[in-house]
């Protein structure tokens, strides 16, 4: 979704939040040693931790290193209240939270909607319905969903 925008012509930033099992780092071959950990763990400039990646008009915000307190950097939308400064910066701010976890509800907390990408045979309902459920009462607004293969 986000290489699309960005051919699209959107200027639009990638986050990945899952700590747990970061993929945008090695999708689009970058470091990670720096990112949304670094950035929710300090006070630091929030566009020192965002990468250019080989595509143009996107770039990509890595989870950084492993951390041990996952759940306690989310608490109280911290993540959405980060990247705000960065948002005037970039038309779009996507953020991967694909595990779908406490961690990943939890980052989803101020953002504006939330799009569910769900995968054939792979992802079960009552999942998708305990996660909406859960967005649902932090306030998220569910834009919908996409079913891609398994």
């Amino acid at each position: 979704m986000g290489v699309a925008f960005a051919q699209a012509g959107y200027r639009t930033l990638l986050a990945d939040v899952n700590l747990d099992a970061p993929v945008q780092d090695r999708l689009f071959r970058l470091s990670n040693r720096v990112g949304v950990s670094g950035l929710l763990s300090s006070d630091g400039d929030e566009r020192a931790a965002v990468q250019e990646s080989p595509i143009a008009n996107l770039s990509v915000l890595t989870t950084g290193p492993a951390v041990p307190n996952v759940l306690e950097l989310y608490d109280r939308g911290r993540l959405f209240q980060r990247l705000r400064p960065l948002s005037t910066a970039f038309d779009m701010v996507l953020v991967d939270a694909s595990a779908g976890d406490a961690a990943a509800i939890a980052a989803c907390e101020g953002v504006d909607a939330v799009l569910l990408v769900l995968k054939t045979k792979v992802t079960r309902l009552a999942s998708v319905r305990r996660m909406s459920e859960s967005l649902r009462a932090r306030g998220a607004m569910i834009l919908g969903s996409v079913l891609t293969g398994g």
